[in-house]
């Protein structure tokens, strides 16, 4: 069987993040399944016109992406993407199309014509972007900023957001939040959805069974570093007393690395606190582990971040507010821990008591590693997306 997926960046690209990495997790399964895949994305940056890696074939299209009034743009993607996929179609047909959020709608408003089934993966609601962003606004620079992306959101929101969901024969959420964010929003009824949690390779983890009480506490986040993804609390934390002689190890980066690294980065406080930027993922992989508690005080609704799955499988203790899709992975005091949203004072003593109490760390890792495993992984997310398929394409 023949799949063509529409995504709007790749792992080739730059500033590729969760939807992303799912993309590549799913492609590639579904090519050791035996399907034929073919993913088209704007090659932005890229010079290339195609690559090919693990089975996948890539074609990317010189295209702009993400301009208002598209329709009559025909150099915009939303024209471009549709003559990519018609040029490949023609010599061979695609059995189903999977969009990646809005990425093919192109493709979904001529889908009759082209005799396809289409599947799109939502990984979040318009709505709930438009509340993170109004959240974070703490100054007149900043609402400058946000206007651009809020009159584009409205736009997708009446319009491409509307189009993808009714006109895909199924749409998968990545969470049971995005669910029921969409069918709000949209009015859509409830046989168009189904929830399906992303995913995680795992063979990249090194795999050591080992109990918190063997292993050295410490804290952990990994992620973007900027503000609505609260990394402000670390500010807090490394300050808090009884913290004292503990690490707190940050991997990623972003806007507000610098800002971390002059206030934390061998500072004499409590918490020592170690900024590693940017880390080859590979490498990430190896952080998570028993003994570590693992912090997401991200205010930001996202549909199901696939560090939660990372962490878990690798038997840290998360303690996340309770945003978005988290809670369709963390059960509060079974598998980690949940925060009201922006009790930064709770949070912070939730993480103090994982730390003193080693039987409930200890609890709270083995089942957090149990659900990865049964719920949390590539095979599994990619066994549910071959049924679907299936049960389209007969």
């Amino acid at each position: 069987m023949r799949v063509a997926v529409f995504i709007k960046r790749t792992t080739f690209h730059d500033g590729f993040g969760g939807m992303e990495t799912q993309n590549k997790v799913l492609c590639e399964g579904l090519m050791k399944k035996g399907f034929e895949v073919v993913v088209f994305s704007p090659s932005r940056e890229l010079e290339k016109t195609e690559e090919k890696e693990n089975g996948v074939r890539y074609i990317f299209v010189k295209s702009v992406y993400r301009t208002l009034f598209s329709r009559s743009n025909k150099n915009n993607w939303f024209s471009k993407s549709v003559e990519a996929f018609a040029a490949e179609h023609t010599k061979n047909p695609f059995d189903i199309v999977i969009s990646q959020s809005v990425s093919g709608v192109g493709v979904i408003l001529r889908k009759t014509e082209f005799g396809v089934k289409v599947i799109s993966v939502s990984h979040g609601s318009i709505i709930s972007e438009i509340k993170t962003r109004l959240s974070n606004i703490s100054d007149l620079k900043s609402v400058v900023q946000l206007l651009p992306d809020l009159l584009f959101s409205l736009y997708i929101f009446f319009g491409r957001q509307r189009d993808f969901i009714h006109g895909s024969d199924l749409v998968v959420c990545v969470s049971s939040h995005i669910k029921k964010a969409l069918k709000d929003e949209t009015f859509a009824s409830d046989e168009k959805f189904t929830v399906i949690n992303n995913g995680i390779s795992v063979e990249g983890f090194a795999g050591a069974e080992l109990s918190s009480t063997e292993q050295q506490v410490s804290l952990l986040y990994v992620g973007r570093l900027e503000k609505e993804k609260g990394t402000d609390l670390f500010l807090d934390i490394a300050k808090d007393a009884r913290f004292d002689g503990l690490t707190l190890d940050v991997f990623g980066t972003g806007p507000q690395e610098d800002f971390l690294r002059e206030n934390l980065q061998n500072k004499s406080t409590p918490l020592r606190v170690n900024i590693h930027g940017r880390v080859p993922y590979d490498e990430v992989l190896k952080e998570y582990r028993p003994g570590r508690v693992f912090i997401l005080p991200s205010s930001r609704v996202e549909g199901f971040p696939m560090v939660l799955a990372e962490a878990m499988y690798g038997g840290c203790v998360v303690v996340s507010y309770n945003v978005g899709g988290v809670s369709d992975a963390v059960i509060d005091n079974s598998t980690g821990i949940l925060v009201e949203p922006g009790n930064s004072s709770q949070f912070i003593n939730k993480v103090y008591n994982i730390i003193e109490d080693t039987n409930l760390r200890n609890t709270l890792s083995k089942n957090a590693k149990e659900k990865a495993q049964n719920d949390l992984t590539s095979e599994k997310m990619v066994e549910n997306y071959v049924k679907c398929i299936n049960k389209l394409v007969k």
